[in-house]
């Protein structure tokens, strides 16, 4: 009779195209020493864009970065046919351990790249089952998902030590753990005294650059209206004086707009006035 698993525990079945770490050494079907089945743990490892996108951004980052040992992926550990994966729930209450097809890991989100042989467990699908469990209840809850310090690779790192002793490749979790020191680094530089100091240089800085700011345009204002106030004034001088009787006092008012005086309203009221003027000879 077939378990919840698929399968029987111990029976074997071939993975085209996986990918077989050096670490994990060819063993025979069963342990030398306890004669007990084991089965083959796989690691299978996702790019972080959907499968059906036409703009494979992550995918094509990671066919570079792959090569030197780096990138954005998601994975998932396959043992007894089914794979689990770890990921962020709104609750605690919901398991965030979840249960897939092999390498059909929400296609909507992740789109399959390799698989990883990690090596072999001697627990049976009832034990791991259990270890699943214990990690649902410890370190990966669904409110505790962290995408670089508690993501799904870390799941699949410990899983796999749990019931295999081995963990995963360093490669598959460099990227978030890279982000991790630059954003750690970035925090503590913040929190550095010298950093501090920094801070408050700048800030002073900035207090007196806007005081000075705010004293010259105060300055720039009162000078402003004291001209005005002064042009104002001589105007009122200069309309007032003889001189305002004359041509050039009709001529300065026309010009500055102070015809009112003179009951002037256009230019050819003025020309005519000049006209009539007497002339000063006379």
């Amino acid at each position: 009779k077939k378990s919840m698993w698929g399968r029987q525990g111990g029976e074997q079945k071939d993975h085209p195209g996986i990918m077989t770490s050096s670490t994990s050494p060819e063993l025979p079907y069963r342990h030398p020493l306890k004669g007990k089945l084991r089965e083959k743990v796989l690691l299978n490892v996702y790019d972080l864009n959907p499968a059906d996108a036409k703009k494979k951004y992550i995918t094509t980052a990671n066919d570079w970065g792959i090569r030197v040992g780096i990138g954005a992926f998601h994975s998932a550990v396959e043992v007894y046919d089914v794979e689990w994966s770890f990921g962020c729930t709104t609750s605690d209450d919901t398991l965030a351990i979840k249960a897939c097809i092999p390498r059909c890991c929400s296609p909507s989100q992740y789109k399959y790249r390799m698989t990883v042989e990690i090596g072999y467990t001697l627990m049976s699908p009832a034990e791991v089952e259990r270890v699943i469990h214990n990690l649902a209840k410890g370190r990966f809850k669904g409110t505790s998902y962290d995408m670089l310090r508690n993501n799904c690779n870390d799941f699949s790192d410990l899983f796999c030590q749990k019931i295999t002793g081995k963990g995963i490749p360093k490669w598959v979790n460099r990227g978030a753990r890279a982000l991790d020191k630059m954003f750690d680094g970035a925090e503590k530089i913040k929190k550095h005294p010298v950093s501090k100091k920094i801070g408050k240089a700048f800030s002073a800085a900035k207090s007196t650059v806007s005081k000075g700011v705010n004293t010259s345009v105060d300055v720039i204002q009162t000078s402003w209206e004291k001209s005005k106030e002064g042009f104002s004034q001589m105007c009122c001088q200069i309309e007032s004086s003889p001189w305002s009787q004359c041509g050039g006092g009709i001529l300065f008012n026309n010009c500055y707009g102070r015809r009112r005086n003179n009951g002037l309203s256009s230019p050819t009221d003025t020309s005519r006035e000049l006209k009539e003027m007497p002339s000063s000879r006379a």
